[in-house]
């Protein structure tokens, strides 16, 4: 049988490569089976700043795009201390296992343990830690992979559930579907709305400040906090907007506008609202592209992957996207109109559809989507992120429990943890410089070996956080993030306080 003389060169060049890969003197990542090799040097980083590292956008003070924002630190990000979510989590400690909100009180109100859980529950369901930056970038740049925008379509409000893949509307919100809206006739957009006062979240009677006697007050950032994050282009049209935008009772300036779908936060883009020439172009483009054809924006490819249309809103994902689901003991009679009683944050949504979720624009002839599809519902590759080249989606972990965890974790064989590991505070043996480390065994992938602090802080990773340093030169592990990127104080307040 004769061979054509390409395939002879294809064989060539096949063997020259395993050759070459198999004494190591070629490190041009000749596979996707051969992952990427580190940085010189990275190790320096486990346990250092990077000093190269750049500021997030809040930091910065500027925009991937430039636009100028006010600059905050850490301290701008008091995360919610009040009880809002008191009736979400409900346990049966009632008579005969009734179901009743948990009770965080101590003696004569809520102490320090209990109000920073109450804190982890608010940032768990709540804030994306500023990664409506990477999603406002990938709804840009990403060739039709997903627009949330689109996806949070009003007049498929009462379907969410069922088509949406899972989607769980936030109580309190309506659909609109009507031109006719304020909003509609300015951007376009079919938005969800407050359904009367009831959108706003109210704390129990119970929720007594320990320390003061009184009822807990929503925070307050210190003085020289901006409360304008920029100057906007067109201040009676950003006013407009912004006026009709529903609020349910925290601070917009760090959590945004409720969306309508628990988990994703309306986030107004400088690179629209801005005083810079570019947002003054992008409003144009959007009237002219959106505004001004309808409903087209909905349904056609052509403006939806156009890299130029730039958004008039960002969308902030916080852990609650993939994690709030139907209590199991108290699911809504609709789960197209939930009430708070109905939802739990700790499950993990049994219903949560990766390709619908994640990439609402693609097609079933686009490998993305294949690839999510193949993630059944329920289902997540908690390892997306890493260079591992494995699909490995098991079920959303079920955040409960967590003493018992640990104390099962006793009768695994430890785990020897690295220098970065040990920088994170740990629930494990009682002390964070312990190694090796009992660590418990949830993750399929083995990502809480690191630690419990170490697997959460991972789900901000996870979900966008701090995509500035995602667009420097390929990393290979989370601990060349920056420090930068941890330190606010929601940030430190682990959901997993919760449990403590």
């Amino acid at each position: 049988m004769k061979t054509r003389p390409s395939s002879f060169w294809c064989l060539a060049m096949l063997a020259a490569g395993t050759a070459a890969f198999a004494a190591g003197q070629d490190n041009r990542y000749p596979g996707a089976g051969h992952v990427p090799e580190s940085q010189p040097g990275w190790q320096r980083f486990e346990t250092e700043a990077d000093p190269a590292a750049p500021f997030d956008e809040a930091q910065g003070g500027r925009t991937a795009r430039g636009t100028p924002v006010a600059k905050r630190n850490e301290h701008c990000f008091p995360a919610e201390t009040r009880n809002l979510f008191h009736q979400v989590d409900m346990v049966a400690s009632g008579p005969g296992g009734r179901l009743e909100p948990f009770d965080y009180t101590d003696g004569g109100g809520v102490g320090e343990d209990g109000r920073a859980a109450i804190r982890g529950q608010n940032t768990w369901i709540l804030w994306g830690e500023g990664n409506e930056a990477f999603w406002g970038w990938l709804q840009e740049q990403g060739y039709g992979l997903v627009d949330f925008l689109v996806l949070l379509d009003s007049r498929k409000r009462d379907t969410r559930f069922k088509t949406g893949g899972g989607m769980i509307n936030q109580p309190g919100m309506r659909a609109q579907k009507s031109r006719e809206h304020e909003l509609y006739k300015l951007l376009g957009l079919y938005l969800d709305q407050k359904d009367g006062d009831s959108i706003v979240m109210q704390q129990p009677k119970t929720d007594i400040d320990a320390a003061t006697g009184r009822l807990a007050r929503r925070p307050e950032p210190p003085t020289p906090h901006p409360t304008r994050l920029f100057e906007a282009g067109d201040e009676a049209f950003y006013r407009k907007v912004v006026e009709r935008l529903p609020q349910d009772g925290v601070d917009v300036t760090i959590y945004g506008y409720p969306s309508g779908v628990v988990g994703l936060r309306l986030i107004p883009n400088p690179d629209f609202f801005g005083a810079t020439p570019e947002a003054d172009k992008a409003r144009r483009y959007w009237k002219e592209r959106v505004v001004g054809a309808g409903d087209a924006y909905y349904d056609n490819p052509a403006i939806q992957v156009d890299p130029n249309l730039v958004r008039p809103f960002r969308v902030s994902m916080s852990c609650g996207y993939c994690h709030i689901g139907p209590h199991p003991l108290n699911p809504p009679a609709d789960p197209n109109n939930p009430t708070w009683a109905n939802l739990s944050s700790i499950i993990g949504n049994q219903y949560w559809t990766a390709p619908k979720l994640f990439a609402n624009l693609t097609k079933p002839d686009n490998f993305l989507y294949q690839f999510l599809a193949s993630q059944q519902p329920g289902t997540v590759d908690t390892s997306l992120i890493s260079t591992d080249h494995i699909n490995n989606a098991n079920t959303i972990t079920a955040v409960f429990d967590v003493p018992a965890r640990l104390e099962r974790a006793k009768l695994n064989p430890p785990e020897r943890q690295s220098a970065a590991n040990l920088t994170f505070r740990g629930l494990e043996d009682g002390d964070r410089k312990v190694t090796p480390r009992h660590t418990p065994r949830v993750l399929v992938d083995g990502a809480d070996s690191i630690g419990v602090f170490g697997a959460l802080a991972r789900v901000y990773l996870n979900i966008g956080t701090f995509p500035e340093e995602w667009a420097r030169p390929p990393r290979t592990t989370a601990s060349r993030i920056s420090r930068r990127s941890l330190r606010t104080p929601a940030r430190r307040r682990a959901p997993a306080s919760r449990h403590r």
